[in-house]
């Protein structure tokens, strides 16, 4: 499926209380799944006795694009 329009806000939108709060909200979710996926990795390595960051550092870097 094709995307015939993508919807881009003004650069005044960028100032509003709800797009402030909007981005915090998702900054703060965006570091509880890193440290979540990165102590699950590490967690997983301990078990495996491989170094976490060999191994998990691509596959989140990866995934948080």
């Amino acid at each position: 499926m094709a995307i015939t329009s993508i919807a881009f806000g003004s650069p005044s939108e960028a100032g509003q209380p709800d797009a402030l709060r909007a981005a915090l909200a998702e900054f703060i979710s965006m570091l509880i799944f890193v440290f979540a996926g990165e102590g699950s990795g590490m967690a997983f390595s301990k078990n495996l006795l491989i170094h976490h960051s060999v191994f998990f550092f691509p596959l989140i870097s990866i995934l948080g694009k």
